[in-house]
């Protein structure tokens, strides 16, 4: 059993503290929180030089040339308060925003006529994170995507939930990306906006339903 692994897997995800006894009850081995801790910052320290490999990568140019482009990728960028260890009483400092990425593409072909049905399934999915601000999260934006030669592809599709913060890395770094609000979030306001346009409640769900089915 790869121990390491599941250690680094519970430091990451939970406190340390609570992380050791989880990993205490399902996998009936005694590990320390201190353990844990040391495992979790090993992975960390291991995932830095990685992403600064990444970096150099981005300015090979003759990798560039010889890399065949891809037709159609899709990425997407969300984000996520959580809590973090911090300084007693200082409630505020305990939660920070955990910015999250995916790279991603998909066999499926977009339909030929616009009302038909298309099912997408996101494969070989590729995930990375930080806590950071913004414009730090946006180098980790580029060397990933220069990882999965997203500055080649003939399409680049990037997903969001609407946030400034999203758009504006996008078009730092991929001006000539489409971008797309996500179905959950722009759902959301459907509703909003129905009522502040259409008077009448008939015509609200209407509105909302063609718009739903289309």
């Amino acid at each position: 059993m790869r121990s390491n692994g599941w250690s680094g897997c519970w430091g990451v995800e939970q406190p340390f503290e609570q992380g050791s006894r989880l990993f205490e009850e399902f996998l009936l081995l005694s590990l320390s929180d201190h353990s844990l801790a040391k495992t979790a910052q090993a992975y960390g320290e291991e995932q830095r030089k990685r992403e600064e490999e990444w970096a150099r990568e981005a300015h090979n140019l003759e990798r560039q040339r010889t890399v065949k482009p891809p037709r159609r990728l899709y990425g997407s960028i969300d984000g996520e308060r959580v809590h973090i260890r911090g300084e007693a009483g200082a409630a505020d400092a305990l939660w920070r925003e955990l910015k999250v990425g995916a790279w991603f593409i998909t066999s499926a072909h977009p339909p030929a006529h616009p009302g038909d049905q298309w099912s997408i399934r996101a494969e070989t999915i590729h995930y990375y994170t930080d806590i950071c601000a913004a414009e730090d999260f946006g180098s980790l934006f580029w060397t990933t995507g220069f990882q999965h030669h997203a500055q080649l592809a003939v399409e680049l599709i990037i997903l969001g939930d609407g946030g400034r913060w999203i758009w504006d890395l996008v078009e730092e770094h991929y001006p000539h990306t489409i971008q797309i609000v996500d179905w959950l979030h722009a759902y959301a306001y459907l509703e909003p906006v129905a009522t502040a346009a259409l008077p009448n409640l008939a015509q609200r769900n209407e509105w909302v339903t063609l718009l739903l089915t289309s």
